[in-house]
């Protein structure tokens, strides 16, 4: 793994313990405006090891070659659509860059949420949710949130996850009567910031390129809905409440009735069952 030179020793140390063998690069920053526009930014790197084209991708190798980075402050942070991500200097941010087949996008915000979700529950971090597709809820209200982006080339897709949590002892004034943030269970389970964010690279890491969502066959998608099926129910928060999804110029008023096997919502408004793939979703009451 390179850590370039800007990492401080301890921060060094610790990643290279915990994710030796899984990333291939590491950059750290005190202050940046955005991980996810550094990472979007970099030039396409060749795979170490020219064995590794395509093919590779299919058996999931090649996910190996996961990008980080972190950094202590976003000046422009971002959320989806046009939302900003208000977050202070004790917050956690990273975000990781590698490289899927198109086939293997379906349904990735939401198994991107999970394994985050799944990986704080494995520290003694109970009682969380996701609000639908990839918001994290603590105590009712939000707590993290992920951002996907996607660069397309030929028959390839470089991913850029980026994620941000809430662990700071106080929330932003612009967002404290909405949000809710995880630093009294970090603190009670003795977690420090740092193996916190660490942790979660490395659940994340881990639940990608050991197969616990995608795997070697060239139907992982059957997989990737198993996964779906037997963990989203565990965790919505949004099951059978009544919301407002509004895309572009659509708007869809229902009760939330979970997923189907691809991710979309499932909405049942007052004449059908509605499936959307994309949206802002508001709950009402």
């Amino acid at each position: 793994m390179i850590i370039h030179s800007s990492c401080p020793p301890a921060i060094r140390s610790l990643y290279v313990d915990q994710l030796s063998g899984f990333v291939s690069e590491l950059y750290y920053f005190e202050s940046i405006e955005s991980t996810n526009t550094f990472l979007a930014q970099l030039k396409e790197k060749a795979l170490e090891n020219t064995d590794l084209a395509m093919d590779s991708l299919q058996s999931c190798a090649a996910l190996h070659f996961f990008i980080v980075c972190i950094a202590e402050q976003q000046t422009k942070g971002r959320g989806r659509g046009a939302h900003v991500w208000h977050a202070s200097h004790q917050d956690i941010f990273f975000s990781l860059r590698f490289t899927l087949l198109p086939s293997q996008l379906e349904g990735l915000s939401l198994c991107v949420a999970l394994l985050c979700v799944r990986t704080l529950e494995q520290l003694g971090f109970n009682g969380l949710a996701i609000k639908w597709p990839n918001d994290i809820f603590f105590a009712g209200k939000k707590c993290g949130g992920i951002l996907i982006e996607s660069l397309y080339q030929c028959d390839q897709v470089t991913v850029i996850v980026g994620v941000g949590l809430n662990v700071a002892s106080q929330l932003h004034e612009s967002v404290k009567n909405h949000a809710s943030s995880l630093y009294d269970l970090m603190i009670f389970h003795g977690y420090s910031k740092e193996q916190l964010r660490v942790s979660l690279i490395k659940g994340l890491v881990e639940g990608m390129s050991s197969g616990a969502v995608w795997r070697g066959e060239l139907d992982s998608q059957k997989h990737v809905r198993s996964f779906l099926a037997t963990h989203w129910p565990v965790y919505d928060f949004c099951w059978g409440k009544k919301i407002k999804v509004t895309n572009g110029s659509h708007e869809w008023l229902g009760v939330m009735q979970g997923i189907d096997d691809e991710g979309n919502m499932l909405l049942r408004t007052e004449s059908d069952l509605v499936k959307i793939c994309a949206g802002s979703l508001m709950l009402l009451g």
